[in-house]
């Protein structure tokens, strides 16, 4: 399943959300159920990753589009007598790759490459109960993100770009010294090691990005569990907004620099439904669908940088709940 557009998702969880505030809305809420329970699901996640690269002065974007196995694993513990403290972690279990293609406007496709996706995740989040069932959560989330590209290669729009750009090119000294294609660069009978144009194929190997950033999340929450924990089915939703406290990224090609931004680095926003069958007194099947979008800025490093990105996942998961 190819996953195209975060919108899609985020719409059908927007419904979901709605309907399950439909059926809890006639839900009779009885005292505060402030008990701890924790829960481990696994299932799949939809990510697409897009990227905002500057190339012969055009601004490409770049997108990917992964479908990766996950776990997800948390619980709730009370804390006094209308708060609590949610502890939740998410990883990746397996990375499968993609294909992503550099298209340049007027030309076309001009390189192609590979592509894996992973990360992990922890949030900790404080909520403070409102009425039964219905909170509010301000805490933490950490997450490090490795987003890897591998097999480079030469496409139909390759050599068309290299003759546009080389026209411009210039020598260390100055002097002007345009090339065409690498083919015409070697048969003029200079080495083909010096070629300045694109040739990823010879240029390029593997480049990893590690990502790193601690965000602080503000966010709504509605669950049965704290108001009706003895009925058959249980419903559950929230909405949560983030800013980027810090913001770190290490890349392969520059291995002496490191770029870092605080506070302006751009901004969260997530979403999740769920529903669960309490089965017996104590244990529950949960099944949960989780929306995350993570936008990030361009950061500058001296003479370098690290383009806009964002990052938009839909995590669907089915878990086994206890409560005890």
């Amino acid at each position: 399943m190819q996953f195209k557009s975060g919108r899609v998702w985020a719409g059908i969880l927007g419904i979901t959300l709605m309907c399950f505030s439909t059926v809890t809305g006639y839900a009779e809420e009885g005292k505060l159920n402030n008990k701890p329970f924790s829960y481990f699901g696994a299932g799949n996640e939809f990510i697409e990753f897009e990227e905002h690269v500057s190339v012969g002065g055009q601004n490409l974007k770049l997108e990917a589009n992964f479908s990766n196995p996950v776990q997800r694993s948390g619980g709730y513990i009370p804390l006094f007598k209308e708060h609590g403290l949610y502890i939740v972690t998410s990883a990746t279990l397996s990375s499968n790759s993609a294909g992503e293609s550099w298209d340049y406007p007027g030309i076309g496709t001009i390189q192609t490459d590979d592509s894996k996706i992973s990360w992990n995740e922890l949030n900790v989040a404080v909520a403070r109960h409102l009425s039964p069932g219905h909170h509010l959560t301000f805490g933490f989330d950490y997450y490090t993100m490795r987003f890897t590209r591998f097999n480079f290669h030469s496409a139909p729009g390759t050599d068309a770009f290299n003759t546009l750009i080389g026209q411009n090119n210039k020598d260390a000294n100055g002097t002007p010294n345009p090339y065409t294609t690498y083919t015409n660069w070697v048969n003029s009978g200079k080495n083909g090691a010096d070629f300045p144009g694109l040739r990823p194929e010879a240029n390029l190997s593997t480049v990893i990005e590690d990502f790193s950033c601690l965000t602080t999340m503000l966010g709504y929450r509605y669950d049965t569990f704290f108001s009706n924990p003895n009925t058959t089915w249980r419903f559950a939703g929230g909405v949560r907004v983030g800013l980027p406290l810090y913001y770190n990224i290490e890349n392969s090609q520059l291995p002496n620099t490191e770029f870092t931004s605080y506070l302006d680095s751009g901004y969260d926003f997530g979403a999740d439904g769920e529903v669960a069958w309490n089965f017996s007194k104590d244990f529950a099947l949960v099944g949960r669908v989780d929306y995350n979008h993570k936008h990030r800025n361009q950061i500058r490093s001296g003479n370098s940088l690290i383009p806009e990105n964002r990052v938009i996942s839909i995590q669907s998961t089915l878990a086994l709940n206890w409560a005890f």
